[in-house]
């Protein structure tokens, strides 16, 4: 029989995906000094197992960490230490650098606003407010504050960010933001939702973007609305052919096609969003009331997010969870255990089967993103169409 505690880790792991509460901290609590963009940080600590990453997110303009919270929570519950980082995001670079003459002024611009430096006359960002600072204050807080989350793994003497050990995300300036500091700094992976630099005197990429940075290619991932009506979908192409990302897996579909994607950097969606105010397909792949959702309010990009985030496989489709003891091949599941309980379920967390896990079982499913559950351990496994 399945026991009680297994019911208990899948609530936490399947069904929990978009129920957990975050800590909010006002930017002020963290550093006195702080006395603009004071709306709360949000920040949650892993609810599955933990990954010993931190995955920051960086809102887009004008906007603030509280409109992303499914994406948040999402985040949460596959491991990752998450920070919704509120910054100086009032003033976009395409503005103040789309038509300008000076070549450097994007890179100026991202680089004030990561470190405070006066680099740029269009944006007016102190090292108090630079990202660099409120992400340091923040996790030193965190540290302080809840020493048995083990926020102190993120941390270089109370100084620095380990950036190695850091996921970054974004939104529209905010995906801009984490693509430039995966240029400055090596960061395990870098998710942007409907970002880019784009010179449009030079009708062309910002020059940054050209550069080789301290991140590989491989780690940068992209997801936006074919429909943009902020960023062309022709000049966001252009943008990940600049980033070399462009070619590894070609441009693929969130909405017609299943994980892993032919493990694909680029994934795009035609989806209708789920509100028409303000620029809805710009936001809809990532902002929490644009989201698109199923019948049951679960955003229809779990498993795209699921994906870009890292859940990701390839080949025949190894268990990422803590043995290696059992693993499907797109056919069948293959098991070094003896015969035990198991139980299947669909991507929203409804349970399909109850079945007995033995090597050569076959699930009998259609394409889709599947969930086995057995011997509290948790295995996210695909079939292709």
């Amino acid at each position: 029989m399945i026991r009680v505690q297994l019911t208990v880790l899948l609530g936490m792991c399947i069904l929990g995906v978009y129920a957990q509460s975050p800590l909010l901290v006002p930017p002020p609590y963290t550093d006195s000094n702080i006395k603009n963009y004071t709306e709360n940080h949000y920040v949650y600590s892993p609810v599955a197992p933990s990954r010993n990453r931190l995955m920051v997110f960086l809102p887009g303009t004008g906007t603030i960490p509280q409109f992303y919270q499914l994406f948040l929570k999402k985040a949460a519950n596959m491991g990752y230490h998450v920070a919704g980082l509120m910054y100086s995001n009032a003033v976009t670079t395409n503005s103040i650098c789309g038509t300008s003459s000076d070549t450097n002024c994007f890179t100026s611009a991202r680089m004030e606003v990561l470190t405070g430096k006066d680099l740029n006359a269009g944006i007016d960002v102190n090292r108090t407010d630079c990202i660099e600072n409120r992400l340091v204050k923040l996790l030193i807080y965190l540290k302080i504050q809840y020493p048995a989350d083990n926020w102190a793994q993120f941390l270089e003497n109370d100084s620095t960010v380990k950036w190695q050990n850091l996921v970054l995300t974004g939104h529209s300036q905010g995906a801009g933001h984490a693509l430039f500091i995966s240029k400055i700094y090596e960061v395990e992976r870098v998710v942007s939702f409907a970002g880019m630099d784009y010179h449009t005197m030079k009708n062309k990429p910002a020059s940054w973007v050209y550069q080789t940075g301290e991140t590989p290619a491989e780690r940068l991932y992209c997801f936006t609305h074919r429909g943009d009506e902020v960023l062309p979908f022709q000049n966001q192409i252009e943008f990940w052919q600049a980033l070399k990302i462009r070619n590894l897996g070609g441009i693929k579909s969130a909405d017609s096609m299943s994980p892993p994607y032919f493990s694909t950097h680029c994934l795009t969606t035609e989806r209708e969003p789920a509100d028409n105010g303000g620029t809805p397909y710009h936001n809809s792949t990532i902002v929490s009331a644009y989201v698109p959702k199923d019948l049951d309010n679960n955003p229809l990009y779990d498993a795209a997010w699921a994906y870009l985030l890292g859940n990701n496989t390839t080949g025949i489709h190894k268990m990422q969870a803590h043995s290696k003891r059992v693993w499907f091949d797109g056919t069948q599941f293959h098991s070094h255990l003896p015969a035990t309980d198991a139980v299947i379920l669909n991507g929203q967390g409804r349970l399909l089967q109850k079945f007995v896990l033995d090597n050569g079982v076959k699930p009998g499913l259609s394409s889709g993103v599947y969930f086995l559950i057995y011997n509290k351990e948790v295995m996210r496994f695909s079939i292709l169409p």
